[in-house]
């Protein structure tokens, strides 16, 4: 059967040019892009008819359109991404495909934020110590309306129930959570445009598809299978968090962004006035010498932040306490990250002032 001239894309060599740095997240442009991607890590844009926003989710995961039910894992009409800073998930390994309908793109806002299209579905597995423990699942219906569901792995590995109100899994160690619906619509709220992790400066970076077996430009394979169109530079590019050759305060602050301020921003559920926006300055984000709101956890005048000062400051603590009543993000860890404590130590230690 002749190849559908609506998604064929043909294989072409893509000299990739440096995007820009941002004033934000990295003060040096990825060095992945200095190299030349010989190829599109996709040849055509998947043929998806039955993976859509619409879809009302069935019981168990097997059921669902997005799924194989062979393998539980998604079908070959998504198409799987990465990003360069992923959230802090208790260390959890994650897993992430975006499934369109025919036709429909992205659109990007001014600051590179990606609009899930009307129909559209995003799919997220996450795995810890090859254990499989969710399939989350972001989809919008043709009037736009979001929706945030979840599949557990709670009677072993065979297959995954839907869950409504959450779930607690035990773990050797720990206790994995599993969110409510609700929880979920807190996070992916209408101020942080509803889609995490889907931002220009998240998604440029190379990208290996294992369908084809090519890695490529993630960003360039995207445009040219249709999935996003008039593609402007990122404002800034996302650090990778674990690089020593990025200086700390990008990449403490990127830490933030990604786990911080979907909530603390202008508009955003959280009550607190601060913003933790990787674009914004130190004295814009409201937190520099500032008296908390409520009580103050640190037992030592502390404020939300005290240059020089991580014990003192607020913020530190917050995101480093495993403390159920007072841990930052509240939902989606119940332990610390080792590279974010130690990225927030050293960059609030070699803060010289509020500026």
């Amino acid at each position: 059967m002749p190849a559908d001239p609506r998604t064929t894309v043909a294989v072409a060599t893509i000299v990739l040019a440096l995007l820009p740095s941002g004033s934000g997240c990295s003060s040096s442009a990825e060095p992945e892009r200095q190299a030349t991607m010989a190829v599109l890590g996709l040849d055509a844009r998947p043929v998806n008819e039955t993976c859509v926003g619409s879809v009302e989710p069935p019981e168990v995961l097997s059921r669902h359109p997005c799924i194989d039910p062979a393998t539980l894992r998604p079908t070959s009409s998504l198409v799987p991404y990465g990003v360069r800073a992923p959230l802090w998930s208790d260390g959890a390994d994650k897993n992430r495909y975006i499934a369109l309908p025919e036709g429909a793109s992205f659109a990007v806002s001014e600051r590179g934020g990606w609009e899930l299209p009307p129909g559209g579905v995003l799919v997220k597995e996450f795995e810890l110590g090859g254990r499989r423990l969710e399939t989350r699942f972001v989809t919008r219906d043709a009037s736009g309306t979001y929706r945030f569901y979840t599949y557990a792995f709670l009677d072993g590995q065979h297959d995954a129930r839907l869950l409504t109100d959450g779930a607690e899994i035990p773990l050797e160690s720990s206790t994995w959570t599993v969110p409510s619906e609700a929880q979920c619509d807190q996070c992916h709220n209408r101020a942080a445009g509803r889609v995490l992790g889907l931002q220009t400066g998240q998604l440029d970076r190379p990208w290996t598809y294992s369908s084809t077996g090519r890695e490529a430009d993630q960003l360039e394979t995207l445009k040219a299978i249709g999935f996003v169109k008039g593609l402007e530079p990122a404002p800034l590019v996302f650090p990778d968090l674990e690089d020593e050759t990025v200086p700390v305060e990008a990449r403490a602050r990127a830490y933030l962004h990604v786990n911080c301020s979907t909530c603390h921003r202008p508009r955003g559920v959280a009550t607190s006035i601060m913003d933790l926006r990787s674009h914004v300055d130190v004295r814009g984000m409201g937190v520099c010498m500032t008296y908390p709101m409520f009580s103050d956890p640190t037992g030592a005048d502390g404020r939300l932040l005290v240059p020089g000062e991580p014990d003192r400051s607020i913020l530190f603590h917050r995101a480093t306490t495993v403390d159920p009543l007072l841990r930052m993000p509240p939902v989606g860890r119940a332990t610390i990250d080792p590279l974010g404590a130690q990225l927030l130590r050293r960059w609030i230690e070699e803060m010289p002032a509020c500026n």
